[in-house]
């Protein structure tokens, strides 16, 4: 990242802090507003603050699937994998149709290491929902654990296929005609972020950026938060909101 967008992207994380302490001032009661200042904690890695603020929105509303799912990801980055599976396997189980079990089991898999128990479940949330890029891109990260490394890339490059998100592969050095060396590879892999809640908090910073007029900075974030969510018409909602606003 160049310095400047370094800079902007650190000023943007401030007013984050700053309108999230704002609000939960006005309204303590609010889980959401505790949920993203947990995902805030976790970019910044302040892993126990932020499983303080969880607690906090899962009194609130114990039923509150999306920081129950990040409270499972906070036990992953804990290595608490027993914790993390319980909470994914409860979220199939409220959830029978969606991917947010099979997604979150595969990434217990991946972090224990049973890399064909990964596929498997990753390629059933794929069945649910079609190919989308997170999942395509975590199977690529599968493969690539498992030594196949022109099967990661083709995984990569499905993802990178997707109009809305190929500008992110290109960025992070994904082309057709390089052969990645494990930097590279390394850089992509990291594109897009293993948890999909994390895309509630670059819509927060989407929206951040588009209040103080920086509208392409607005909707790169957009960009990010569809790469790992998958949900293309919340992406053209906030897309066509953020026309609106120009």
């Amino acid at each position: 990242m160049r310095r400047e967008n370094l800079r902007l992207m650190m000023d943007v994380l401030q007013e984050a802090r700053t309108c999230l302490q704002a609000d939960l001032a006005r309204h303590p009661n609010w889980a959401d507003l505790h949920h993203l200042s947990a995902l805030l904690q976790l970019v910044q890695g302040q892993l126990t603050t932020a499983e303080s603020a969880l607690q906090r929105s899962l009194e609130i509303n114990p039923r509150y699937a999306a920081a129950r799912s990040t409270l499972a990801h906070l036990h992953m980055r804990r290595q608490r994998y027993d914790q993390a599976a319980e909470i994914y396997a409860a979220l199939g189980a409220d959830d029978p149709t969606g991917t947010s079990g099979e997604y979150g089991l595969a990434l217990v898999a991946l972090g224990r290491g049973r890399f064909d128990e990964a596929l498997e479940r990753l390629n059933r949330a794929v069945e649910v929902t079609g190919p989308r890029a997170p999942w395509l891109h975590r199977l690529g990260v599968v493969e690539r654990r498992l030594g196949r490394h022109a099967e990661c890339l083709a995984r990569w490059r499905s993802a990178a296929a997707d109009p809305i998100v190929t500008r992110l592969y290109e960025r992070a050095g994904l082309d057709d005609h390089v052969e990645p060396d494990d930097e590279l590879m390394d850089r992509i892999e990291s594109m897009v972020s293993e948890h999909p809640g994390f895309s509630d908090l670059e819509d927060y910073l989407g929206r951040i950026c588009a209040r103080n007029r920086l509208w392409s900075e607005a909707g790169e974030a957009y960009r990010r938060a569809y790469a790992m969510e998958g949900y293309a018409v919340r992406y053209e909602v906030r897309m066509g909101l953020l026309a609106a606003l120009q």
